[in-house]
């Protein structure tokens, strides 16, 4: 069926399986962009108050992938204007984006003394529109895109001003365990991968650096849901068909039940998904609602959102300062800590850049305030993995694969085909479980603030 549907979009008119070129262009109107906190500076030095056909070669080189950024760039009255492409090396990149993320005037002036010197201050500019490159598989190349900054005047005292450039974005790493497809993915309190199994009645320790999984626990049935409290490591259960949460120390042992509670708001239905704050608070589903749980009673519960009903298969995540992000249906709101002040801070269904259609998993990555939601696939959308920051402000947009349509039998690399759980490692490193079993895991690796030339 997956094949066929994959056939169907490549006839289907539902915007660019890759998308690249401006976002500005690409986004619905009004739609906000964030800078990601990783990525590869690189510096463009303005030496006069007017300059014209400046060219610049940027490369790139992190782990096993290489690129180069072709650029030629004009300036004249405080306004940069340049066109920028990629050339992509071997490796698999996805959800690549070029920023111009601020600028530093050099100028001459005078100490408390008098003497002449040089000191520095920063620009207060601003970046018409972030470049997409997209997903790109081996040896691809962009087109040209235009890029420019406005807020650069060079004033009489001024000597140069370097203007700061950001490319972010992962590099596809592998695609891990064939065997266990459809599962779901947390890390423990020690900062390892934990798999729960949608193929096998287990929970299961990844060793990333073998590759291998090891038994941490049997369970009653497969497709086992585990969330960690980052207190003392307990993990906490549900699976296929189950009535209550298990609960188990981090070795495995059994630690008790939080059990269904017929006729009490937020603790009646089937249960499903559940998480920890940093404060070792659990919040847990029953049925339609969220709950934060104190003991074995419900301390507040959530069912709607300024008018919004949670639909079946709502995804929620949790901060660790008690922020909640809950997707429902193709939109994902936000409450403070106490399940207070809603907002829906994304909305679909939309193909384009900013938008999301259907939440099959949300996850929330407190080192880089990074909210990921994984949007399905149907008859009209490509599935694929974006991040935006906790206000919903744009960050990636990954996991579609390359720039042409999909093939109908085989991913592209990169290609997230159907994503239904996301976990971001202490490090950074983004994992992606699928239902598709040639894509069971899949690890991205961050593109990190490192030297261009890879030192």
């Amino acid at each position: 069926m997956f094949a066929v549907l994959l056939a169907s979009l490549c006839f289907s008119d539902v915007g660019p399986f890759n998308i690249q070129g401006r976002f500005a262009d690409l986004a619905p109107e009004e739609m906000e962009w964030a800078i990601p906190s990783d990525g590869v500076q690189y510096n463009l030095s303005l030496t006069s108050a007017q300059m014209s056909s400046t060219d610049s070669n940027w490369t790139f080189k992190r782990d096993k992938a290489t690129g180069k950024i072709g650029s030629s760039f004009q300036y004249a009255a405080g306004k940069l204007d340049g066109k920028v492409s990629f050339e992509n090396g071997n490796a698999d990149l996805a959800g690549m984006r070029l920023d111009i993320t601020g600028a530093v005037e050099t100028y001459n002036t005078k100490d408390k003394d008098g003497n002449p010197i040089k000191a520095t201050r920063l620009l207060a500019i601003h970046e018409d529109s972030p470049i997409l490159f997209g997903d790109l598989t081996d040896s691809e190349k962009t087109s040209a895109f235009a890029i420019g900054a406005k807020g650069l005047a060079w004033k009489p005292e001024t000597v140069k001003i370097d203007v700061n450039f950001q490319l972010s974005g992962f590099i596809f790493s592998r695609a891990l365990f064939p065997e266990h497809s459809h599962s779901n993915l947390t890390f423990d309190h020690k900062g390892r991968l934990l798999v729960g199994s949608g193929q096998q009645p287990a929970i299961y320790r990844v060793n990333l650096d073998q590759a291998t999984l090891e038994v941490v626990s049997s369970t009653p049935d497969a497709k086992v849901i585990p969330s960690v409290n980052p207190m003392d490591g307990t993990v906490i259960y549900s699976f296929m068909n189950s009535h209550e949460y298990h609960l188990m120390s981090a070795g495995g042992s059994e630690k008790g039940m939080l059990n269904q509670i017929e006729g009490v708001a937020g603790m009646d239905g089937s249960p499903s998904y559940s998480a920890y704050d940093g404060k070792g608070r659990l919040y847990v589903m029953f049925g339609n609602t969220i709950a934060q749980v104190n003991g074995n009673q419900p301390a507040f519960v959530l069912k709607e959102a300024n008018g919004f009903p949670f639909l079946e298969y709502t995804r929620f995540a949790v901060s660790k300062d008690g922020t909640l992000f809950v997707g429902s249906g193709s939109n994902v709101f936000r409450f403070a800590e106490g399940g207070k002040s809603a907002r829906k801070i994304l909305q679909g269904p939309d193909w384009k850049p900013g938008r999301i259609h259907g939440t099959e998993a949300v996850a929330f990555d407190d080192r880089s305030n990074t909210l990921w939601v994984a949007s399905n696939v149907d008859n009209e959308y490509a599935a694929r993995v974006d991040g935006f920051d906790r206000d919903g402000k744009f960050l990636f947009c990954l996991g579609r694969g390359a720039a042409k349509a999909p093939d109908p039998n085989t991913p592209w690399p990169g290609q997230c085909p159907t994503p239904v759980s996301i976990a971001v490692s202490p490090e950074g490193n983004l994992y992606v479980a699928n239902s598709d079993g040639g894509r069971s895991v899949m690890e991205f690796l961050p593109i990190r603030n490192i030297d261009p030339a890879g030192k």
